[in-house]
């Protein structure tokens, strides 16, 4: 097997864990050891390398590359940051067709306010006979004439 060097993160232990460092492999699932130094630490990691990779290849499972871990982390970034970008250009048209919206209702309400006014000063000046009203249902005028 040509011989792969992987990356190998290393990490202090808290006291409540044993003290001393950690150090794993983070492209080789599970692979860690640790060591009461960093320098021991490190060592018993290749170790646990070796292992890792002769047990892979006696099972018959596949070993990955050296660095394919942080590979993969960067597509996940990448994939996340253009799903990022597609949301905010749904978010422009949301707010856009609010924006929109707002302004439709806006101009309702005042062709609304208007009618309404027309109506009071037409009302007062007796353009309506007593037998006409105007009911206000759902927004939209009605005229009914009495029987």
């Amino acid at each position: 097997m040509t011989e792969r060097i992987y990356p190998i993160v290393v990490a202090p232990l808290s006291e409540e864990d044993g003290g001393g460092f950690v150090a794993f492999a983070p492209d080789l699932y599970g692979c860690l050891s640790d060591g009461a130094t960093e320098a021991e630490a490190i060592a018993n990691a290749k170790s646990a390398i070796e292992e890792w990779c002769d047990e892979a290849l006696r099972m018959g499972r596949p070993i990955p590359e050296p660095f394919s871990a942080q590979k993969e982390a960067i597509e996940e970034r990448n994939e996340l940051a253009e799903l990022v970008r597609e949301q905010e250009g749904v978010i422009e048209a949301q707010e856009e067709a609010i924006s929109n919206l707002e302004a439709r209702f806006a101009e309702l309400r005042e062709r609304t306010r208007r009618v309404l006014m027309q109506y009071d000063e037409e009302r007062e000046r007796g353009f309506y006979s007593e037998s006409t009203h105007v009911t206000l249902r759902s927004g939209r005028f009605l005229a009914k004439t009495a029987h």
